[in-house]
């Protein structure tokens, strides 16, 4: 099955091109497949990545966490020689900080994960996500992640 993506772009105007792709992460394993797929962005226009990560506790064990994975994700950026940086922010609001960020940096375009939900809003995306796209004057990226078996699940046929 293939990576799906969606751009949704709000307003008349835009820049040309993509010079600034911000990417904020989370510990989910799907993100993965949303760097991937930044990286091909990246490369074909030539754009600078800026990495976030919103801090939203202060639980030392996820804080150290998402350092790691900070490290882990611009170290492999930048093994595919694409000009990147990395940023902790804090706030109680992620997609808020995500938004306020993309202005201050001057992003060309925002990738997030649309999280499939498990139940009758299996059709609908995840809160964060519907608010960036919602409310970003940013063009915004959209990758829905690839369906996975769970595994986790016991079931009786």
């Amino acid at each position: 099955m293939r990576i799906v993506q969606v751009i949704t772009i709000k307003g008349q105007q835009h820049r040309s091109g993509c010079d600034v792709i911000l990417l904020p992460l989370d510990l989910s394993k799907e993100t993965k497949e949303k760097v991937v797929k930044c990286i091909e962005i990246a490369k074909f226009f030539k754009s600078t990545v800026k990495v976030v990560t919103v801090l939203t506790t202060s639980d030392e064990f996820l804080i150290n966490k998402m350092e790691r994975q900070m490290d882990q994700v611009l170290d492999f950026i930048k093994d595919h020689e694409i000009t990147c940086t990395g940023e902790f922010l804090k706030g109680s609001d992620i997609s808020d900080e995500v938004l306020v960020h993309a202005k201050a940096i001057n992003a060309d375009l925002i990738m997030i994960m649309t999280q499939q939900e498990l139940e009758w809003t299996e059709y609908f995306i995840g809160t964060e996500s519907q608010q960036i796209i919602n409310n970003s004057e940013v063009p915004v990226c959209s990758i829905r992640p690839i369906q996975r078996k769970n595994m986790t699940e016991f079931v009786i046929s």
